[in-house]
């Protein structure tokens, strides 16, 4: 056999190989996906039959006060079993209020943050960094010490980049890849929406992101995520404080049990933080002070309604709505609800009623009840 027949011969072994290689790799993949399918409908099934409750439970253990992880009573900045949204423009302070919630959920700092309690998580937290992974380490860095490494490592998980699956396609494959990565994941940190998906203007979009949020708290996982806001026209981060001033589709907001909107101008130490959906009571407007060096952010003012009417009944003085609004910060619609359901709680008086004078209408006057 001559040198050409020998190098024929082997180019085609080497071709068979190949081919039987590539083979047994196609069958191999096919095999995973199998497997991979039936999991996921042996989960969906169990999931289906795990959420599935009698009528009467599901109305009467429902706890008559809201579960907190963030907040107490009827001031909640973030409930349990329901997602919390904090929006605002670029460089206000999102990543880092974020950061100092996971903190505290895992321990490492005081359990309050904006005069406000925060409970504790048992398991471990997943921090989604996707948006400039550096920037947010070092952010971070400013807030913890070295001695605190061994249970960071423990209790916080963190991913940088891009995420490895597509959350629009299946509305199970943000939860899953989730529990794959973290086992024992409680808390799941998003940083930030527009990294999760483009065309986020889109409803096609937003619904299937929301339907992967609702999959993911489903499955006992609390959620934080940040978003950016709508372009503005001027310095100032927002032209108001509403959830039209969020971008994006009307879905990205509509699963979700709370968004805060960060208000305020790029680089500066003093924000204010809106409470635009709630689950409970409106909280704040908080006006919030960012110390840059140490990663730490305080309430300068956490002043709601009941606040201001228990100081002014210290006082001996009665308080219009109006009044009430500009004192604390919110619209006279939501100070006039909040004081006519304390008023049916028998926490709050009407003095005088609205009535006519000489130079004009006069709104009623409110007091807080002593003892209340």
């Amino acid at each position: 056999m001559s040198e050409h027949d020998e190098a024929a011969d082997l180019a085609a072994g080497d071709a068979m190989y190949e081919a039987q290689v590539e083979r047994e790799v196609m069958n191999l993949m096919a095999r995973q996906e199998a497997q991979r399918r039936v999991r996921e409908r042996d989960d969906i099934q169990r999931q289906g039959r795990a959420r599935l409750r009698p009528g009467g439970d599901f109305v009467f253990d429902e706890p008559d006060v809201i579960p907190s992880l963030w907040g107490a009573g009827d001031r909640v900045l973030w409930a349990a079993g329901e997602g919390l949204m904090i929006a605002g423009g670029q460089g206000l302070g999102k990543t880092t209020i974020a950061q100092q919630l996971v903190l505290a959920r895992l321990s490492l700092r005081e359990p309050s943050f904006l005069g406000l309690p925060v409970t504790p998580g048992e398991g471990q937290v997943l921090y989604l960094a996707m948006d400039r992974p550096r920037q947010a380490a070092r952010s971070l860095r400013r807030m913890v010490t070295e001695p605190q490494r061994d249970v960071m490592n423990e209790r916080l998980v963190v991913w940088s980049g891009p995420l490895p699956v597509s959350v629009t396609t299946s509305a199970q494959a943000l939860a899953d890849w989730v529990q794959d990565e973290c086992p024992g994941v409680d808390t799941l940190v998003v940083d930030s929406v527009k990294d999760l998906a483009p065309g986020l203007s889109s409803d096609e979009v937003g619904a299937a992101i929301n339907m992967a949020w609702q999959e993911v708290i489903a499955r006992g996982i609390e959620m934080v995520v940040l978003h950016h806001e709508r372009k503005a026209t001027s310095g100032t981060s927002s032209r108001g404080s509403s959830l039209d001033d969020v971008y994006g589709s009307t879905w990205l907001t509509a699963g979700l049990g709370s968004v805060v909107q960060v208000i305020g101008k790029r680089g500066e130490p003093q924000v204010a933080l809106h409470h635009l959906k709630q689950p409970a009571e409106e909280v704040g407007p908080l006006t919030v002070e960012h110390d840059h060096f140490t990663g730490t952010s305080t309430a300068a003012s956490v002043l709601g309604v009941e606040d201001h009417l228990v100081m002014c009944a210290a006082r001996g003085e009665t308080q219009t709505v109006a009044q009430v609004a500009v004192a604390v910060g919110m619209t006279v619609d939501k100070v006039r609800r909040r004081i006519k359901s304390l008023e049916r709680e028998g926490r709050v008086a009407e003095v005088e009623p609205e009535r006519n004078t000489p130079t004009g209408r006069v709104g009623a006057t409110y007091m807080w009840r002593a003892g209340a």
